[in-house]
């Protein structure tokens, strides 16, 4: 669903990456499909070490999916695509893009960005309180052979955590907004800031120079820590 977002901005506005999108958007479907298919037989329990193996092939399988765009468009090469990818989901914020890079791809950037920073809030309030005390390292026996009594409590937590995170991006949205971004520059700003990646070099905070701006970010930084 994500990856529709920039391909509906690709048409609309008639960008060289709408092929580029749309065979993206395919395969990802296609792949879902099949993923689905098959874990329909997987029982539904789950171990410990099942989880974070399902974590870590689920982060790579995401990579894989969000470089298409960039591979699929020729702006960037396989293994730079991949990087590229890796660093948004990461939220480190190294980026191979500048403002004057095609905005899809900037874009899909600052949703990869926004959905790593939402996969680590669902880690934190979800998994890691199940696995750990309190940062420890500490693991039960019952903890390692039975992980899905908790899910239920999980779905809820997760559900909880999701909506405080769409509620600080609207909010930082419209910070960005009021100070005087355009609606789809201030979701981009705002999907880079509350995951953390960064983005002034997208964005070009310090060509703008507007003390607005700076301190609708400075608020935007603050809520997101």
């Amino acid at each position: 669903i994500s990856m529709l977002i920039p391909l509906v901005y690709t048409v609309v506005k008639k960008t060289a990456e709408m092929p580029a999108f749309f065979a993206s958007a395919i395969i990802v479907m296609c792949a879902g499909e099949l993923f689905l298919h098959i874990g329909k037989e997987h029982p539904d329990r789950m171990k410990v070490m099942e989880g974070a193996a399902f974590m870590f092939g689920g982060s790579a399988v995401l990579a894989v999916c969000g470089m298409l765009p960039y591979l699929l468009s020729g702006n960037l090469s396989p293994v730079d695509s991949f990087f590229e990818s890796v660093s948004n989901l990461t939220t480190t914020g190294i980026t191979f893009f500048s403002q004057d890079s095609p905005y899809s791809l900037r874009f899909w950037g600052g949703i990869i960005s926004w959905l790593g920073g939402l996969c680590f809030v669902m880690i934190l309030v979800t998994i890691l309180p199940q696995v750990v005390g309190g940062f420890g390292l500490t693991i039960s026996r019952e903890q390692n052979l039975m992980f899905s009594p908790v899910l239920g409590r999980m779905r809820r937590m997760a559900g909880q955590a999701a909506m405080v995170y769409l509620a600080m991006t609207a909010f930082t949205t419209l910070l960005y907004y009021l100070a005087d971004l355009g609606p789809i520059d201030s979701l981009l700003a705002a999907m880079l800031t509350l995951s953390t990646n960064g983005g002034s070099q997208q964005m070009g905070f310090i060509v703008r120079n507007s003390v607005a701006l700076e301190m609708a970010a400075i608020i935007a930084m603050l809520i997101a820590s």
